[in-house]
């Protein structure tokens, strides 16, 4: 669809401070808006649960978390190139977060409630309270997060994704509550790169090389916050 915005005469410049001026502007408008077809995310493999937490304090929260575990840890998510996985972030904080992705684009496939009370036991049994550094254990004796199913703790319909959320995203909203689940494709999204041909990377530049990417938060006070992880790209 095409805008065309134009300066009414008489207005002494384009953006007069009274709001309800109707000598603002006028505005042309020709084609109706569609939403074009994404390519198709290909068959996933691995299936990740994970989880975003708050580490709470006597006066609130203290750090904001993925996986319970601290930036410095170990590496825990390792894709191979060319694959296509399923992420299932369960959100087990009282804020929304707008979970960011370095390096790939992927697909909302749902959003689902889930019993927080029950599904929050079930995870401190396992994880403890207190995060994970991978050098100490911590107050449950855990180095490394154990991923805990959410499916028995999940309540109501799945949500499919608004039309302003399809296709590809390279950030996405994770809400309070919610089990929010995301097809992730690690190679180019360009339906015109043959992805499978195994004489090339599916991308234009080898993503295995270290250092390696990271997905985190992309509310500053967050992400500043310990609300970041690192991942790296195997080889097939």
């Amino acid at each position: 669809m095409m805008i065309r915005v134009k300066r009414a005469n008489g207005t002494p410049y384009a953006f007069p401070t009274n709001p309800l001026n109707p000598q603002l502007q006028s505005f042309a408008t020709s084609g109706t808006p569609t939403l074009g077809t994404a390519p198709s995310a290909s068959p996933a493999g691995k299936v990740r649960i994970l989880s975003l937490n708050e580490y709470m304090g006597l006066g609130g929260p203290l750090e904001v978390l993925i996986d319970l575990t601290k930036w410095m840890a170990p590496i825990t998510e390792d894709p191979k190139l060319g694959a296509t996985e399923i992420w299932k972030i369960v959100n087990m904080t009282a804020d929304t977060h707008p979970i960011h992705l370095h390096l790939v684009q992927f697909q909302l496939l749902s959003r689902q409630a889930f019993n927080t009370n029950k599904y929050g036991k079930a995870f401190m049994a396992v994880n403890g309270m207190t995060p994970i550094d991978g050098v100490h254990p911590n107050d449950a004796g855990k180095l490394a997060y154990t991923p805990v199913d959410p499916t028995p703790y999940l309540q109501g319909p799945a949500k499919l994704a608004d039309a302003n959320e399809r296709g590809w995203k390279d950030t996405l909203r994770m809400n309070p509550g919610e089990l929010t689940t995301i097809v992730v494709k690690f190679a180019t999204i360009d339906p015109a790169v043959d992805t499978t041909d195994p004489t090339h990377y599916p991308f234009p530049f080898d993503p295995t090389i270290e250092p390696g990417y990271v997905w985190h938060c992309h509310i500053i006070d967050h992400e500043d916050n310990e609300m970041m992880r690192p991942y790296v790209v195997t080889k097939p």
